[in-house]
Protein backbone atom coordinates (compact mmCIF):
# COMPACT_ATOMS: atom_id res chain seq x y z
CA UNK A 1 0.00 0.00 0.00
CA UNK A 2 1.34 3.78 -0.70
CA UNK A 3 2.47 5.39 2.72
CA UNK A 4 0.10 8.77 1.80
CA UNK A 5 -2.71 6.09 2.26
CA UNK A 6 -1.38 4.58 5.58
CA UNK A 7 -3.74 6.36 7.73
CA UNK A 8 -6.61 5.14 5.73
CA UNK A 9 -6.01 1.69 6.41
CA UNK A 10 -4.07 2.33 10.01
CA UNK A 11 -7.54 2.42 11.41
CA UNK A 12 -8.40 -1.50 10.44
CA UNK A 13 -7.83 -4.41 11.63
CA UNK A 14 -6.94 -7.03 9.08
CA UNK A 15 -7.14 -10.52 9.12
CA UNK A 16 -6.80 -13.35 7.16
CA UNK A 17 -9.87 -15.64 5.80
CA UNK A 18 -9.50 -18.34 8.49
CA UNK A 19 -10.71 -22.06 7.77
CA UNK A 20 -14.01 -23.67 9.39
CA UNK A 21 -12.69 -26.21 12.40
CA UNK A 22 -13.54 -29.68 11.49
CA UNK A 23 -13.98 -29.98 15.60
CA UNK A 24 -16.30 -26.96 16.31
CA UNK A 25 -17.57 -28.37 19.64
CA UNK A 26 -13.84 -28.50 21.07
CA UNK A 27 -12.92 -25.20 19.93
CA UNK A 28 -15.89 -24.14 21.60
CA UNK A 29 -15.20 -25.34 25.08
CA UNK A 30 -11.44 -24.67 24.42
CA UNK A 31 -13.33 -20.96 24.11
CA UNK A 32 -15.00 -21.43 27.47
CA UNK A 33 -12.02 -22.38 29.36
CA UNK A 34 -9.86 -19.57 27.60
CA UNK A 35 -12.53 -16.83 28.84
CA UNK A 36 -12.31 -18.82 32.30
CA UNK A 37 -8.48 -18.12 32.37
CA UNK A 38 -8.96 -14.65 31.04
CA UNK A 39 -6.13 -15.28 28.34
CA UNK A 40 -9.01 -14.19 25.53
CA UNK A 41 -12.40 -11.71 24.96
CA UNK A 42 -15.62 -12.76 23.33
CA UNK A 43 -14.29 -9.59 21.00
CA UNK A 44 -11.88 -11.38 19.62
CA UNK A 45 -13.29 -14.66 19.36
CA UNK A 46 -16.48 -12.79 17.63
CA UNK A 47 -13.47 -11.19 15.12
CA UNK A 48 -11.67 -14.48 14.68
CA UNK A 49 -15.70 -16.22 13.74
CA UNK A 50 -15.54 -12.93 11.30
CA UNK A 51 -18.49 -11.24 13.33
CA UNK A 52 -18.33 -8.19 15.29
CA UNK A 53 -19.31 -8.39 18.77
CA UNK A 54 -21.38 -5.81 18.66
CA UNK A 55 -23.13 -7.13 15.60
CA UNK A 56 -23.95 -10.36 17.78
CA UNK A 57 -24.91 -8.49 21.09
CA UNK A 58 -27.75 -6.68 18.22
CA UNK A 59 -28.71 -9.99 16.94
CA UNK A 60 -29.09 -11.46 20.55
CA UNK A 61 -31.07 -8.61 21.35
CA UNK A 62 -33.63 -8.68 18.79
CA UNK A 63 -33.68 -12.59 19.00
CA UNK A 64 -35.20 -12.16 22.43
CA UNK A 65 -37.26 -9.70 21.54
CA UNK A 66 -39.43 -12.15 19.63
CA UNK A 67 -38.71 -15.51 21.29
CA UNK A 68 -38.00 -14.91 25.01
CA UNK A 69 -35.46 -15.80 26.62
CA UNK A 70 -33.41 -18.70 25.14
CA UNK A 71 -31.05 -20.88 27.94
CA UNK A 72 -27.57 -20.14 27.52
CA UNK A 73 -26.80 -23.72 28.24
CA UNK A 74 -28.36 -26.89 26.50
CA UNK A 75 -30.70 -28.64 28.43
CA UNK A 76 -29.04 -31.64 30.74
CA UNK A 77 -29.56 -35.36 29.99
CA UNK A 78 -31.74 -37.42 31.96
CA UNK A 79 -30.50 -38.69 35.10
CA UNK A 80 -28.70 -41.96 35.13
CA UNK A 81 -31.31 -44.43 36.00
CA UNK A 82 -34.00 -42.51 34.84
CA UNK A 83 -34.48 -43.01 31.14
CA UNK A 84 -35.92 -46.28 29.82
CA UNK A 85 -33.80 -49.28 28.42
CA UNK A 86 -34.56 -50.07 25.38
CA UNK A 87 -35.02 -53.64 26.90
CA UNK A 88 -37.42 -52.31 29.13
CA UNK A 89 -41.18 -53.20 28.58
CA UNK A 90 -43.85 -50.86 29.91
CA UNK A 91 -46.14 -52.58 32.18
Amino acid sequence: LPMRKRDKFAAHAWQHRGWQSNDPLKDVNAFRQELELRVNSRTAYAARQGRELDEVAQELAAEEALYGPQPTTPAAPPAEGTAKNDNQTDQ
